[in-house]
């Protein structure tokens, strides 16, 4: 297959084909059936694979289809040569007519089936406990001798959250320059992940109690006995795919921790903010996905009791807040990996890579598909 305007140009050999069947004739005053066999070096079909847009639904068609046998051959069994003579074109015609409209039927559905991730469609799916309705819908789409371009259009919404506000930084879309690739690239909008990342923020997801091992650990560093321990985001958490830094991240900003006792007096209360790198990761099933890193950590002490054996400072605060971010990393690991980034089916993305480019991440690799 080879990109050109308007599509896909595609080209198929059948090697070493042969078709078996019977016959009655009858000609001159010469009647009977007999069993044929029908073989060709090769038959070769091609035409334009020509997908189109509308409505926001893809449609896939077949233009200029063409097909010719090479080192055709037909034998009936016991019939005179010149009686083959009579029908030898019109079977070859017929039979390439019957693999044209073959063809005609086969190719739209499997080049639907293949583009199925690009196709207008919702599902719901359960992050943290909270049912995320996420939709996509291709708004626009052009192909060219460098290959095809789909926009989608994204949405999150989690039940039960009304009105919950994100940041939003429109921008241009990245151009075919950035675009380009030799296999398939995707760019990913930060307003994507800062829509997903507030609606779970406003539903309370991300302020989950620590679990008891946490609390236990986080025990250990303040040299108290710890009774519970709560978070609190003031802000939602932000993603930035910035061109200057070439970095994409996510910012926690103003993360509220509090520890009390047994008797739920404060030990200790601080605030967090962390930056956490992205990276991106081929998953067990093909897909690229994106995943959290390493984070980085500033904290400050508003709060702490006169009763705790080690005074916090920054430092020792920005060690604890580790147990905070982790949770926190955990929980953003299950959003990314839900983030509707399409790809190909039975398709495997080789070595992907990843590029922020004002506001966009671009995803990408080599596509390899997998033996029949």
């Amino acid at each position: 297959m080879t990109p050109v305007a308007g599509g896909l140009q595609a080209a198929v050999t059948l090697r070493s084909l042969v078709v078996r069947g019977s016959v009655s004739f009858r000609a001159l005053c010469i009647g009977g059936s007999a069993s044929w066999t029908i073989s060709a070096d090769d038959y070769d079909v091609g035409g334009m694979i020509a997908p189109t847009l509308a409505d926001g639904n893809i449609n896939i068609g077949l233009a200029s289809v063409t097909s010719e046998f090479r080192g055709f051959n037909l034998d009936v069994n016991n019939i005179p040569g010149f009686i083959e003579n009579i029908f030898e074109d019109d079977v070859r015609d017929k039979l390439a007519q019957i693999l044209r409209d073959k063809v005609n039927e086969m190719v739209p559905q499997m080049a639907t089936a293949f583009l199925a991730e690009f196709l207008a469609d919702a599902w719901d799916v359960s992050l943290l406990g909270q049912t995320v309705s996420l939709s996509v819908t291709p708004t626009a789409m052009s192909w060219t001798e460098q290959g095809g371009t789909i926009v989608l259009d994204t949405s999150a919404a989690v039940a039960g959250v009304e009105g919950a506000s994100y940041l939003s930084t429109p921008r241009p879309r990245p151009s075919e320059a950035d675009m380009a690739s030799t296999g398939i690239r995707v760019g990913l909008a930060d307003d994507v992940l800062n829509q997903l990342l507030a609606g779970i923020w406003a539903s309370g997801a991300l302020e989950d109690a620590m679990v008891p091992g946490d609390v236990d650990a986080l025990g250990a560093a303040l040299g108290a006995e710890v009774g519970n321990a709560s978070m609190t985001l003031m802000l939602p958490p932000i993603a930035n795919f910035d061109t200057t830094t070439g970095t994409a991240r996510i910012t926690i900003g103003d993360m509220m921790v509090t520890a009390v006792d047994p008797s739920d007096a404060t030990l200790a209360s601080f605030v967090i903010s962390a930056d956490i790198d992205l990276a991106v990761e081929t998953s067990s099933d093909g897909r690229v996905k994106v995943i959290t890193k390493a984070p980085r950590i500033i904290a400050q002490v508003l709060e702490q009791a006169p009763t705790l054996l080690v005074p916090l400072d920054r430092e020792k605060v920005a060690a604890i807040a580790e147990l905070a971010i982790k949770t926190i990393s955990l929980k953003a690991d299950s959003l990314l990996e839900n983030l509707p980034v399409p790809g190909l089916a039975d398709a495997t993305i080789m070595s992907p890579t990843f590029q922020p480019a004002m506001g966009y991440m671009l995803l990408g690799g080599a596509i390899e598909f997998a033996a029949p």
